[in-house]
């Protein structure tokens, strides 16, 4: 995992997966998700001297975005999301599917998963992949519309199924699951 460390704060009601990923050498940092901006991870930051630079944003479902207004306030981070005029949270660097950008030497490629909602992407950082409600452990991120269901489980296919196997999945709710195990076990894909 080129050295990074992966921390899981679970919030809101919905127990929401939000995430800081550190470089332990650089001091570099960004966060995935701020459904809630909690003091356990506002301490975690200040402990490990961690500034965040990025916020990743899965999709723009308030269990996922109502946070970031409150990290903002104690740090200058951009905001990441893709790239169309769905949602409310503002961004600063508006991304697409293929897009490439550099996190503490490591490529992060943005892949698309849409479906669950019209502004879905994961972030592939080589190792593992933040999938946001894209891919669960043993599910996928529900829809209000079977051709949303039906969008959701191709980009799932095309988008994260062709990673590697091993490819650690941190997704929006639940447990870590691997690209491998989905593959093969998540009824959704049968």
């Amino acid at each position: 995992m080129m050295g990074f460390e992966i921390k899981r704060f679970i919030v809101t009601p919905m127990l929401t997966n939000n995430y800081v990923v550190s470089d332990p050498i650089s001091g570099g940092g960004l966060v995935v998700d701020v459904g809630e901006y909690t003091s356990e991870m506002r301490s975690y930051l200040k402990e490990k001297g961690i500034v965040p630079e990025l916020v990743l944003l899965t999709h723009d479902h308030w269990d996922h975005s109502s946070g970031i207004e409150d990290l903002l306030k104690d740090h200058t981070a951009s905001v990441v999301k893709k790239a169309t005029n769905w949602g409310t949270t503002p961004g600063d660097r508006f991304v697409k599917h293929g897009d490439e950008f550099d996190f503490c030497g490591a490529n992060v490629k943005v892949l698309e998963t849409h479906g669950h909602t019209p502004d879905g992407i994961s972030f592939w950082f080589g190792d593992f992949v933040f999938s946001g409600d894209a891919l669960f452990a043993g599910a996928v991120g529900g829809t209000g519309a079977r051709a949303d269901h039906i969008t959701e489980l191709s980009t799932v296919r095309s988008s994260l199924f062709p990673l590697p196997d091993g490819t650690i999945v941190y997704p929006g709710h639940g447990p870590p699951t691997t690209i491998g195990a989905e593959r093969c076990f998540n009824p959704f894909f049968f």
